[in-house]
């Protein structure tokens, strides 16, 4: 990476963990200081998924229609007041639900202008630089700091250093503000490519973009686009249908310890965080049909693994572990992989709404995907469910391979 990709990175992850964190602590504030009801946490639980799923593509269309690193640094700024406002009200005891509610609104909001400006910003510095290989740092930077912050606030937590968390996560989200202020706007208004910030082309394409269905159409008639869609889609469907089956049956029917059930928590995240170091190397090396039928194969065997637990009664602790890390790696790497392929076929102009109607699609199955896992654990039992999830992770694969099918019959035809 030069010193703007670096500077860009760099700053993308100070950003995401200082959310990630304030987040976290959060949690954990309601219910150890604050003492909030289960009606209380279900209303913030959910919150920040229908507030995206409502809003993004409308946020992501005004997004495309501005200059994005302005965007950014607005969206950052605001960041950093909210999380300096939760700071000192949680410093003055200021905190309620109310309080708690308007500022996890707010950021939720800022999030999704800063999410959609990060990466046409991220775009332009690869076009202006030459360098495609951007837009998977990011995304891999953002499943390290997912994996890592977690880590980081159960510390916090054990010393009860709530105060000094909110802190620091206000510290963090300053530093990203600076970065992106000084040498990273500096660079891109030396850039010829990029210091103009909105793209020639875009007015053209505003004129037949007005409809907020506009990045909905893009994926459906574009299989370039509608394809990493679906992989996305398909790996938070699997994981969210599976997670309510696969705990009841581990911590159940099996009766696994709560040390055992923690151990493979932090095998998944080990093999997550090695698989996002990991990522845009592959990505570098492989083809993206070639990466994404490896992936796919990785869920399946995966699925598979568990499927051996239930039906045969395999090591329950050794084939869960490798279950859970054989997925971990896939969804990773399918995640990175497919993100990238589809921002670099979204046209100039409409990178905003392209990427809010995508998350939008992907993140829909994942309540679905929940209430169905549960029923089915609840009605059909633990082998059915296993059953739908290998299924899932099956179809994903003909997805993939169907890529690489394509592909190699193309160079065929070529040659």
């Amino acid at each position: 990476m030069n010193r703007i990709e670096r500077y860009y990175v760099s700053s993308n992850m100070l950003d995401a963990f200082a959310g990630s964190a304030a987040g976290l602590i959060t949690q954990l504030v309601v219910v150890n200081q604050l003492g909030f009801v289960g009606t209380e946490l279900g209303i913030l639980n959910s919150l920040s998924v229908i507030l995206y799923l409502v809003s993004a593509v409308p946020i992501g269309k005004i997004v495309d229609t501005l200059p994005p690193v302005t965007v950014l640094i607005s969206a950052l700024t605001l960041k950093l007041v909210l999380l300096t406002t939760l700071a000192y009200l949680y410093l003055s005891a200021g905190l309620s639900f109310w309080t708690i509610l308007i500022l996890q609104v707010l950021q939720s909001l800022v999030g999704i202008f800063i999410d959609n400006s990060q990466i046409i910003t991220a775009v332009s510095i690869q076009n202006a630089e030459g360098n495609a290989k951007l837009v998977p740092r990011l995304e891999s930077a953002d499943k390290a700091i997912g994996i890592v912050a977690p880590g980081v606030v159960a510390l916090i937590a054990a010393g009860e250093l709530y105060g000094e968390g909110y802190i620091g996560a206000a510290v963090l989200a300053l530093s990203a503000l600076s970065l992106i202020v000084f040498p990273v706007r500096k660079a891109l208004q030396q850039s010829a490519y990029v210091g103009r910030e909105k793209n020639p082309h875009q007015g053209d394409e505003d004129e037949h973009g007005g409809s907020l269905l506009t990045g909905f159409r893009l994926i459906v008639h574009n299989k370039e686009c509608l394809v990493p869609v679906l992989l996305i889609a398909a790996g938070n469907l699997g994981l969210a249908f599976i997670d309510s089956p696969k705990t009841l049956f581990l911590l159940r029917e099996v009766n696994m310890d709560p040390s055992g059930f923690s151990s493979l928590n932090i095998v998944s995240a080990t093999a997550g965080l090695l698989a996002s170091f990991g990522a845009v190397r592959l990505i570098e090396h492989f083809k993206f049909a070639a990466l994404i039928t490896l992936a796919t194969l990785g869920q399946v065997l995966s699925t598979l693994a568990f499927l051996s637990i239930v039906v045969l009664h395999a090591p329950v602790f050794i084939f869960a572990a490798i279950s859970t890390a054989l997925w971990s790696v896939s969804i990773v790497l399918i995640n990175v992989s497919a993100m990238n392929f589809f921002v670099s076929k979204l046209p100039q102009g409409k990178i905003g709404i392209g990427l809010s109607s995508m998350r939008t699609s992907v993140m829909f199955v994942v309540p679905l995907g929940a209430l169905v896992g549960g029923y089915c654990a609840d009605h059909a039992g633990y082998a059915v469910s296993s059953l739908i999830w290998c299924l899932i992770a099956f179809i994903t694969f003909l997805i993939g391979a169907s890529l690489l099918s394509k592909r190699q019959t193309s160079i065929a035809v070529e040659s």
